[in-house]
């Protein structure tokens, strides 16, 4: 609006200045025939006068039209990086959500199965607790386990401790890229009430029932004075690093 003015500005001074110029020289000659004899004179004045004149305002508007050209180009450019940025927000948004449905769908896949004694009819009947039941089920085995020096055999048997351990690390990562990733305050939000739902109902309260049974708080092993009893001090770190992440 501001430019437009000015251009308007400049086209009247130029129309005035295209009319009143030659009618000036004309008029009072200034060393100039411009008798019947010489007519032809005038055509060639009126040219050479407003010639320049014309050229100037040529110029002029050739200038404000680039510079309006540039100021288009980069609002263009602007909302091509400011749409380019928003797809790639989108992209994170749309990884990170999948993420938290793969962590949702492996705590709820997280069994534990207690077999009961053999009916008279030979079958052995099962009952099996998912999601937070089995991880407390697995909490209060390593709770009652005391394990020799170096005895991975529990951890063989029983696979799932080790999916809840390596689930841990899942949320963790999956927190930590909610503080680095470049999205909005609002899908942050979000995603943090989500994973935080997920996480505290479902492990953390478990953890916390059993927290004087971490392993350190517990004796050390007499022969290679490491911890062997109780739940494993990596899991406690694993819950220490999501919750500083949550901010719980």
């Amino acid at each position: 609006m501001k430019n437009d003015k000015k251009v308007l500005f400049i086209m009247i001074v130029g129309f005035i200045c295209i009319v009143v110029t030659p009618f000036i020289f004309t008029k009072y000659g200034f060393g100039i025939d411009f008798t019947t004899e010489n007519s032809n004179n005038i055509g060639g004045t009126i040219g050479g006068i407003t010639a320049p004149i014309v050229g100037l305002l040529g110029a002029i508007l050739v200038y404000f039209a680039l510079k309006e050209q540039v100021t288009a180009n980069y609002l263009i450019q602007k909302q091509l990086d400011e749409q380019k940025a928003s797809d790639d927000e989108n992209k994170i948004v749309t990884y990170l959500k999948k993420q938290l449905q793969i962590i949702e769908t492996d705590i709820n896949n997280l069994h534990y199965t207690i077999k009961s004694k053999t009916t008279a009819d030979g079958i052995h009947p099962e009952k099996i607790h998912t999601g937070s039941d089995a991880v407390r089920k697995y909490l209060l085995v390593l709770k009652n386990n005391n394990r020799d020096c170096d005895d991975m055999s529990l951890f063989t048997e029983l696979y799932q401790i080790d999916s809840i351990k390596h689930l841990l690390t899942l949320i963790e990562l999956f927190v930590n890229s909610l503080s680095n990733e470049d999205i909005s305050d609002k899908d942050k939000h979000y995603l943090s009430v989500e994973i935080g739902y997920h996480y505290i109902t479902k492990i953390k309260s478990q953890f916390d029932i059993f927290e004087e049974w971490k392993s350190t708080n517990l004796p050390q092993c007499s022969h290679c004075n490491k911890y062997h009893k109780g739940i494993p001090e990596e899991f406690y770190d694993l819950i220490y690093n999501i919750n500083q992440g949550l901010n719980l």
